[in-house]
């Protein structure tokens, strides 16, 4: 069962949701497989399904939305050249994954998930977020492989971020168990890093 749905044969380019109430359909409550190009989710209340909103074309959109209460990804983007902006992403099972060149996450509120808040691939930039809440996540706050993380606050996790191969620069990260996990060639540059409790590691 999903509220909207496109199969990866239709090929609904351009489709547009606005200002609707989407909730409590059991598979998913947006669901828009690949061929479905250029489509925008946009000031809409997206809760309580398994997929919040599952995009699988490019230069998708997601912005000023409102998404909680969901039981696995709020938000999961994998095509190239989306946009996540402006969304408050809060009380799901996972944040957002969010994967494909050029994408951009930016100015999102993201809190209280139980796993992940957001989870970056290779390509995407993610930037000026708040990003707090997520105590029972060792893989961090912003999960980054590949990705680029700047400018973002990042504070009250388990784990503040975690870098693979990535670039983490310019982030405010603090009052978290661990701040800052840098793995194979990840850049760690220009952050400010501190605690008042636990250990403010880099």
């Amino acid at each position: 069962q999903y509220g909207v749905y496109a199969s990866s044969s239709a090929d609904s380019d351009r489709l547009r949701i606005e200002n609707c109430v989407v909730t409590s359909n059991y598979s998913g409550n947006v669901f828009l497989a690949s061929s479905n190009d250029q489509s925008a989710i946009v000031q809409t209340k997206i809760s309580r399904s398994y997929y919040g909103i599952y995009t699988g074309g490019s230069n998708t959109s997601v912005v000023g939305c409102e998404i909680f209460g969901n039981n696995s990804w709020s938000v999961f983007m994998s095509a190239a050249g989306g946009l996540v902006q402006d969304n408050q992403v809060y009380n799901n099972s996972h944040g957002m994954s969010v994967g494909g060149n050029g994408t951009q996450v930016t100015g999102n509120l993201v809190h209280h998930n139980t796993y992940y808040g957001i989870d970056a691939g290779a390509g995407v930039v993610v930037s000026g977020n708040r990003v707090w809440g997520h105590a029972s996540n060792s893989y961090g706050a912003i999960n980054a492989s590949g990705a680029t993380v700047r400018d973002n606050d990042v504070f009250d996790n388990a784990t503040g971020i975690s870098g693979w191969a990535s670039t983490v620069t310019g982030n405010r990260v603090y009052h978290n168990v661990t701040g800052i996990v840098a793995q194979y060639t990840t850049v760690v540059q220009g952050n400010s890093v501190y605690s008042k409790i636990g250990r403010a590691h880099v």
